[in-house]
Parts: structure tokens; sequence; C-alpha cells
């Protein structure tokens, strides 16, 4: 066995069984960890680690899951074996939309969006290894999340949380990741509207931050509503009233 973190009430852990390497999470907070585990075990995605048990003792929880190598995104900017060119950023960021949509299509948010949960592979590949702070779409605002990169209104009381706190993650982290890059204006122009500080100015999930993708490659041209959402002439709520409302 060997340490690999200690956080605010969990400690993970390396263990090898046989010619597999596990990771094991262990908490006194049972109760949350059963939670996590329950979402670990219902994604089956290549973003988040594959899920092999849950132990539920009397006064501690383990979950099991794959053990994830690299670095830390924190660690892989302080070794400098992040990648440096847009084009690379953008494959990260395009990763880790898709998979936080697989999320969000199951009425989950992340909220805990922070370098030290992402982990760089050695192929490249980024992966999330900490959902503690998963929690249903609708619940009443808590404290979770880390100031830096979180949603403004995950720290106010008030309304319950949306989607649109996990493209302000989102965004944040892809502005972390190209601090010292300097990214194109296409980029950086859909970098702010995800993180304007009122939600509904933000896109309302990470499918429409997708929908700007090809745009953002040079392989298609913003529709006017694209453009109006994107310098703030019109509010991403708006449209979505529209959409309930032809719907019906």
């Amino acid at each position: 066995m060997q340490t690999l973190g200690q956080g605010s009430f969990a400690t993970v852990s390396l263990w090898k069984c046989g010619s597999q390497l596990l990771a094991c999470k262990e908490s006194s907070r049972v109760a949350i960890l059963e939670q996590e585990a329950r979402v670990l075990e219902r994604l089956a995605h290549p973003l988040f680690p594959r899920f092999f048990g849950f132990e539920k003792g009397e006064k501690e929880g383990k979950i099991w899951m794959e053990y994830v190598p690299g670095y830390s995104l924190d660690k892989a900017m302080e070794k400098k074996v992040l990648p440096q060119e847009e084009k690379s950023i953008l494959q990260i960021g395009l990763d880790l939309a898709k998979g936080m949509e697989v999320l969000q299509d199951y009425g989950l948010l992340y909220r805990d969006w922070k370098p030290q949960n992402l982990m760089l592979q050695p192929d490249g590949k980024i992966r999330v290894v900490d959902l503690g702070c998963v929690c249903p779409k609708g619940a009443p605002k808590s404290l979770a999340g880390t100031p830096s990169f979180a949603a403004p209104e995950q720290f106010a009381l008030g309304e319950s949380l949306g989607s649109s706190v996990d493209v302000y993650g989102w965004g944040k982290i892809m502005e972390y990741m190209g601090k010292q890059l300097g990214f194109g204006k296409r980029l950086q122009d859909v970098l702010s509207c995800c993180t304007r500080r009122e939600p509904q100015y933000r896109p309302p999930n990470l499918s429409w931050v997708l929908d700007f993708y090809p745009w953002i490659l040079g392989k298609e041209k913003l529709t006017k509503l694209q453009k109006k959402l994107l310098c703030g002439e019109l509010c991403f709520s708006r449209v979505e009233e529209k959409i309930l409302e032809f719907s019906y």
C-alpha cells in the first residue's frame, strides 16, 4: 500500500491486487463516500475511473476504483509536461466537456473544478479522479467548490444550482491551462462567455459549449444567434425559454 493523497475528508492509497493496480479512497464520512461510489458506478466514460466496488463499514467506507497514473494538472504545469499548443489544450478541453456532458445527461453537477482533481496521463489524456462534490441538478446551494474555479453562485445562498456552474468551472480550468500560453481571440471569446458572473449569460450546459468548437477551430461560421449570445446582447436563459415554448 502507498498513500497517493490526503484530502479534507478522505485518504487515497494505491493497492496492488494481483497484476491490477487499484486506488482506494477511504473516509469516515461514509454517507458522502457512498454517494460518490454510486455516481462512479453509473458512469461508463473514459474521463472517469472505472468503479470496482464499495465497502461500507460502521465507521469507515472504501471506494475501490481504477488507478489513474500521471500528474495532477497543477503538478503537470509545475513540471512543464502540459502541452503548450492551443490545439492540444483545445483537445483536453473537448475531452473534459464531452465527459462532463455525460454527467449532466444524468442530471448531475460536478461543482468541484480544480487542477488537483484532474490527472494528465503519460499519453496526454485528461481524467477526472474525484467526484466527491457531485450533486443533483437543482440541489440547494452549498459551499462546495474551490473559490478560484467555482461559479460565484456556488457560494451564495438562495436559488438552486444549474448546469452553468460546470460551464464556469470548465472555462476557469481552460484559462488556467492557457495562462502561460495565450489563446487566440476565438477561444478567448468563448472562455469569457463561459466565465461571466451572471449565470443567465453563460452557456446553460456543456453541450452549448461544444457547439462553439467548430467556430473556434475555424471550420464553421457563427450563426446570428451565436454571435448575439457570445457578445452578451442576448442571455442564454431567454433562448432556453423559447426552445421550451416551441417544444410543446
